[in-house]
């Protein structure tokens, strides 16, 4: 039998490595369609996955309190949306030089209250940084930059970077290199040798889309699904008074039209993925959104995504000690401005989708007060 060592000093078998694969290619795949792929019972598969739950390898699944929606079942799964299907946009801010707890505290806070918030994590490279992204309308963006320079001008932070997105482009795992301990070695000379002998068609441009086709249940139901992305559907039905076959088939147009990916949620750590890392750079003639693209595409064997303008790139990953000065280096060769933030993943929020930022005319709520005022008087109020 053959069996594969994980850095964790803990053992597992190859069967169970291979179960892991197929949920990491297909994290929706029902117990029966795993057990007829492997060859064995569901019941050994369902025992298995427990036991993938118990020894820390997945997410264990936790009932949860969702505000506005109350206690919810938390899996290993939760589904990733397209914020500009539904008519937003992804806007990229960092928070520079924060001076001191109080005022990481303060930033901290305010991005916990504000309903367009989708992520923060704290980075440090010789001073505080939070990076965060928000979805908000484009109607929405004069009343952003409003706050952001609120925040400025109170001594948050000495500045901030603000890049809306255009472009996002991915690598993932190749878990064969893992079997080798990830080899790097070259990997920065080949990537070079990629940026001067390849061509690489521009990536796709997004646009925020026009959202009159879905309802304020389609938006809640988008937000069950970014708490578990792999609900009970019997349990939706009772809970919204819907028949079983209408939540069903909202969830697939969901599925079909706002949701890029079900995420598995597994400890990175066993695979030495170790090191969250930001990369924020700005592109020159010769390396260009097309170029880092193409590269991401092709030649790097782990789980990294890139957002993208026609000017600059924000980098995030996590990624083996060992690769990081891989990727350091390759930047500073080709970008022009480059920061390294070293990333406080124990630290990081995601924020579940919020059903309550739409109007009842089917609008994004986008007036200053409801960005800019209504945030910074809860946050009074909080502290």
């Amino acid at each position: 039998m053959k069996w594969t060592r994980l850095l964790s000093e803990s053992w597992i078998e190859e069967r169970t490595f291979r179960l892991f694969l197929a949920l990491q290619k297909n994290p929706l795949l029902p117990v029966s369609a795993l057990a007829e792929q492997f060859g064995v019972s569901s019941t050994l598969v369902k025992s298995r996955l427990q036991a993938m739950k118990e020894n820390g390898f997945l997410r264990k699944d936790s009932e949860i309190l969702v505000p506005f929606l109350g206690k919810r079942l938390q899996t290993e799964v939760e589904a990733v949306y397209n914020p500009f299907s539904l008519g937003l946009q992804r806007v990229h801010v960092i928070f520079e030089n924060i001076p001191s707890r109080d005022s990481l505290e303060w930033i901290r806070s305010l991005l916990r209250i504000h309903p367009y918030s989708h992520y923060q994590v704290v980075g440090y490279s010789g001073r505080a940084y939070i990076y965060t992204q928000v979805d908000i309308p484009p109607e929405g963006m004069s009343h952003l930059r409003g706050l952001l320079d609120l925040v400025k001008k109170e001594g948050h932070c000495s500045s901030f970077k603000l890049m809306e997105q255009r472009y996002i482009a991915r690598s993932d795992f190749d878990f064969d290199l893992w079997k080798s301990q990830w080899s790097t070695q070259g990997i920065s000379d080949s990537w070079n040798e990629y940026l001067r002998h390849s061509e690489a068609p521009t990536p796709e441009l997004l646009v925020p889309k026009n959202l009159i086709k879905f309802d304020i249940t389609d938006l809640k139901l988008l937000r069950e699904l970014t708490v578990n992305g792999k609900p009970v559907i019997s349990s939706l039905s009772k809970f919204y008074d819907i028949d079983r076959s209408r939540v069903s088939r909202r969830i697939n147009r969901l599925r079909e039209r706002v949701i890029t990916e079900n995420r598995l949620y597994f400890n990175r750590n066993i695979f030495n993925l170790s090191y969250p890392q930001l990369i924020i750079g700005r592109f020159t003639r010769d390396f260009t959104p097309a170029k880092l693209s193409g590269l991401l595409r092709q030649s790097v064997p782990f789980r990294t995504t890139v957002y993208m303008d026609d000017k600059s790139f924000v980098w995030y990953m996590q990624i083996p000690p060992g690769a990081a000065s891989n990727f350091s280096e390759f930047v500073w060769e080709n970008a022009l401005s480059p920061q390294y933030l070293q990333l406080d993943i124990e630290r990081s929020e995601r924020y579940y989708f919020y059903h309550g930022n739409m109007e009842s005319r089917g609008r994004w709520k986008a007036s200053r007060s409801y960005i800019l005022d209504e945030p910074l008087e809860n946050l009074k109020e909080l502290l």
